[in-house]
């Protein structure tokens, strides 16, 4: 599911230019890289490689290292962009005290995201209008988005032989040929969400050099109930309320759930304000530069989806929905947002989409999920989901593919040691179904965080203390999912407990 975070990535709550800043620092990004040899791996004196003579691979030393084994660390996606990840990785080389080596595809880092870029398009698009006076606003939209849509396939359509190389399994088989070429004989391969579905694919090419394979809120899409976006939407949002109801967590307007308050929000939407309706963003590039954003009805679903990716996110949302008039809820909206103008880059939306398009059974997303709970307003979720199957179905149709009927379930070596990391409050993987796809499968210890996101470790520093254990462990002390037991985490209650925002009013 995290395939779709990419169409809901406008919302991001990092300031990602802000990092980039203060990140180039510490690494130049427009040095003349060497070639991914051994000699890079022992003593290089760049931040980074080359492999294949466009990837980068970039690697950080610890101040102090306490394993000599490197770990190999696949972001999330497909087709996001590298720089937001460097502050963490280096943060992640220090907390592990071993070497972290990040790859970084062409096209999704530095200057080379300026090779192909749908701003031209975009711009033909925002000044595209229709002569049809009969065409209404919300028809007009739809439209402007097809053409902008339509102009950006038209040109990827002529590069599909660039992007069959960004594939799951063409891109596990150039990171086999990186590590080979390295001459690395061991190595701890990390991922997270998308990540995890080429980190499997590489693991079992050569899973002698896997020491372990470590799997951050792992893509499950060959289980049916992974693609019940309403169900898992809904869930998430339940798990909330019951984290909120206490009076101890200091949560705003306790006393109505989330739920209700997102209907609040849609009434305010519809019911006598027809809009349009603008937020004032943050810009990626400047912080000091705002812009305009559109906002509609699939807009605040998406920002409370993403919500979930980071506790600094989950804990003001109570409080954003608690706005009772749809000013004040603009303007608090928009006080955790930016806009993604990098996000346009052509390659970036083709890997995106091109591998959905190949890979996935994504026409699963047009299904209605059966629930028979009406305690939340099902039917909101139900047009979210839809209008992401139809741009998709729009897509792939442009592309000229034919949706997969089903997906096959992934093999996982039986030498590998797998360590599962979830968490609670996850709409997108989450942890009953992440646990349901894998605890067939032999020698997989599982760790779930009740009060955690998507992606957890980089949401609290117990869990790379979990992380740090296991891949330090022998394989002998391992406890194995086939126990059915939970292993004894580093994280407390308190290090976990949500801190719900709670604006201080000096009287």
């Amino acid at each position: 599911m995290a395939l779709f975070l990419r169409y809901l990535l406008l919302l991001s709550t990092l300031n990602i230019a802000t990092i980039c800043h203060a990140y180039s620092n510490a690494i130049n990004l427009k040095e003349n890289p060497p070639s991914c040899d051994p000699d890079f791996f022992r003593q290089a004196k760049s931040a980074y490689c080359v492999w294949e003579q466009e990837h980068r691979l970039y690697r950080f030393v610890p101040s102090r290292r306490v394993h000599d084994i490197p770990v190999f660390y696949l972001s999330g996606g497909p087709g996001i962009y590298t720089e937001q990840y460097l502050p963490q990785m280096e943060k992640l080389s220090e907390q592990l005290g071993r070497i972290i080596l990040f790859p970084a595809l062409h096209g999704l880092y530095g200057e080379s995201k300026e090779k192909f870029d749908c701003i031209a398009e975009e711009k033909q698009v925002f000044e595209y209008r229709s002569k049809a006076s009969d065409i209404d606003e919300k028809t007009h939209q739809k439209l402007k988005r097809l053409v902008f849509l339509k102009g950006c396939i038209d040109r990827l359509s002529l590069q599909k032989a660039e992007l069959l190389k960004y594939g799951t399994v063409a891109i596990a088989d150039s990171y086999e040929k990186l590590r080979k070429s390295l001459g690395i004989r061991k190595w701890v391969i990390m991922a997270e969400s998308y990540g995890t579905r080429p980190a499997i694919q590489l693991a079992n090419l050569s899973p002698n050099t896997v020491t372990s394979l470590v799997l951050d809120s792992p893509e499950t899409p060959w289980v049916d109930e992974f693609w019940h976006l309403e169900t898992q939407f809904k869930n998430t949002i339940m798990k909330l309320d019951e984290l909120c109801a206490p009076r101890k967590a200091n949560c705003p307007n306790r006393r109505q759930k989330i739920s209700k308050r997102i209907e609040n929000i849609f009434h305010m939407l519809t019911n006598g304000n027809s809009g349009p309706h603008y937020i004032t963003l943050k810009s990626f590039k400047s912080a000091n530069k705002t812009t305009p954003y559109r906002l509609n009805d699939n807009d605040v679903l998406a920002r409370v989806f993403n919500s979930f990716r980071h506790p600094s996110s989950v804990r003001y949302l109570p409080y954003t929905l608690s706005a009772q008039s749809l000013e004040v809820f603009l303007k608090r909206l928009s006080q955790d947002m930016t806009t993604e103008e990098q996000q346009r880059n052509l390659t970036s939306f083709g890997v995106q989409h091109y591998i959905r398009c190949t890979e996935l059974p994504y026409w699963k997303w047009g299904e209605r999920t059966p629930d028979k709970d009406d305690s939340f307003n099902f039917e909101i979720l139900s047009r979210f989901k839809k209008a992401l199957f139809e741009r998709q179905t729009a897509i792939c149709n442009r592309f000229g593919i034919e949706p997969r009927q089903t997906m096959t379930k992934p093999v996982l070596h039986p030498s590998l040691r797998v360590l599962i990391l979830s968490g609670g409050l996850d709409p997108v993987t989450p942890s009953d179904i992440v646990m349901k796809a894998f605890e067939v499968f032999p020698n997989v210890t599982f760790y779930r965080y009740p009060q955690l996101g998507h992606v957890v470790n980089n949401q609290a520093e117990c869990v790379v203390e979990d992380i740090k254990q296991y891949i330090n462990t022998p394989y002998k002390d391992e406890i194995s999912l086939t126990t059915k037991e939970q292993p004894t985490s580093n994280c407390r209650e308190k290090d976990l407990r949500l801190q719900f925002y709670t604006p201080v009013t000096i009287r």
